[in-house]
C-alpha cells in the first residue's frame, strides 16, 4: 500500500543535516489538532464566533473522518515494517491519511480564507508543507500518506462556505442537521469493529510485529474517532443552549476570565481521563466513558463556561454603572 517513491523519499529527508532533521522533528507539532482547537475555542470566546465556530465544527468533523479512513484502509506506518526508520516516539494508530498533514490542512487554509491575505496564504502553504514533511522525516509516515491528509483536507475545506452559511443563518432544526454526519461515521465504525473480532485484529497486528498495550490502544481503537465525533456534538448542542437562553449577548470574554475558563476545561479533561482510564478497562465501557467525557466537554466550551464568564462580565457591568 505503499508507492516506489515513499522509502527513497524518507531516506533522502532523514540525511539532510542534523540541525534541519531537528527542526523538522519541532515543526512536527504544528500538526497536533488538539493545539488547533485550542485557538479556535479562544476565538470563538473572543467574539469571532461567526469564523472560527464553523472552522472547529470542520477540524473535528476532518479528524474524526481521518480516524474512520484509517481504520478502513489499516495502512501500516513506515517504522511498523522498518523499525530504524523511527526517529519519534511511536504511534499505535494506522498510518493512512496523516492525520498530522489533514488537520494542518484545515486549520491553516482556514484561517487564510478567513484573513484573505497573500502573506497568510503564503505562511499558511509553508506550514502545511513543513508538517508534512515533518511526519515523513520522522518515519512515522509514507510520503503518499501526507499527501492524502492534505488532498483530504482540501476536500474537506470545500464544506467551508457551505458550513460558514448554516452556522450564520441556519434554524435550529437545519443546524440539527450537522449530527446526521457525525452518527454515520459512528455507525460505520461501529459496524467495522462488530464485524473484526479481537482474533482478527491480533492477527493484523502480527504482520506488523508490534506489541500493543490493550485494544483500547491498539489501531482498531475508536478511542480517537469517539472522542472528535461526541467532543463536536457537545459543541453543537451546547451552542444551541446557549443560543436560546441568551440571543443577543456579546462574546467578548475578557483574557482573565479566558484563562479562567481554560483551567476549568483542562481540569476536567485531565482529571475525567485519569478516572476514564483507571475505571474502565473493559473497551466497550471505555468508550461509552470517553463519548460522555468529550461530549460534557463540548458542551462545557460552548455552553456552561461562555454562561458563567459572559454573565460575570455583566455583573461586572452593571455594577460599574450603578456605581457612576
Amino acid at each position: 500500500m505503499t508507492l516506489p517513491i515513499d522509502l527513497t523519499l524518507i531516506h533522502f529527508f532523514q540525511s539532510l543535516p542534523s540541525v534541519a532533521v531537528s527542526g523538522l522533528s519541532w515543526l512536527s507539532l504544528l500538526g497536533y489538532g488538539e493545539a488547533y482547537v485550542l485557538i479556535l475555542v479562544l476565538l470563538i470566546w473572543r467574539n469571532h464566533r461567526q469564523q472560527a465556530q464553523p472552522l472547529l465544527f470542520l477540524l473535528l468533523f476532518s479528524s474524526a473522518l481521518n480516524h474512520l479512513l484509517k481504520l478502513l484502509i489499516a495502512a501500516p506506518r513506515p517504522y511498523w515494517l522498518y523499525p530504524e526508520l523511527l526517529l519519534n516516539l511511536p504511534d499505535t494508530a494506522f498510518g493512512m491519511p496523516s492525520g498530522h498533514a489533514l488537520s494542518a490542512t484545515v486549520f491553516w487554509l482556514g484561517l487564510a480564507l478567513w484573513v484573505r491575505h497573500w502573506f497568510f496564504w503564503v505562511l499558511a502553504i509553508a506550514i502545511v508543507l513543513l508538517t508534512a514533511i515533518s511526519r515523513i522525516t520522522l518515519g512515522v509516515h509514507f510520503p503518499s500518506q501526507t499527501l492524502a491528509g492534505v488532498l483530504l483536507g482540501l476536500l474537506c475545506l470545500t464544506a467551508l462556505p457551505r458550513l460558514t452559511s448554516l452556522c450564520q443563518n441556519a434554524s435550529i432544526h437545519r443546524f440539527l442537521a450537522l449530527i446526521g454526519p457525525i452518527v454515520l461515521l459512528l455507525i460505520t465504525a461501529i459496524c467495522y469493529r462488530l464485524t473484526n473480532p479481537p482474533s482478527f485484529t491480533a492477527g493484523s497486528l502480527s504482520l506488523y510485529d508490534q506489541t500493543f498495550i490493550d485494544i483500547i490502544h491498539s489501531p482498531w481503537s475508536l478511542k480517537g474517532l469517539v472522542r472528535d465525533c461526541f467532543l463536536l456534538a457537545g459543541l453543537i448542542f451546547g451552542y444551541l443552549k446557549l443560543m436560546s437562553t441568551k440571543p443577543n449577548s456579546l462574546f467578548i470574554i475578557r483574557f482573565p476570565h479566558i484563562l479562567l475558563g481554560l483551567g476549568i476545561g483542562l481540569m476536567y479533561w485531565v482529571t475525567s481521563g485519569i478516572l476514564t482510564k483507571s475505571v474502565f478497562s473493559e473497551e466497550w465501557l471505555y468508550l461509552l466513558a470517553q463519548s460522555l467525557r468529550s461530549f460534557l466537554l463540548g458542551y462545557g466550551i460552548s455552553y456552561w463556561i461562555p454562561l458563567l464568564l459572559v454573565d460575570r462580565h455583566h455583573q461586572q457591568l452593571s455594577a460599574r454603572i450603578v456605581d457612576g
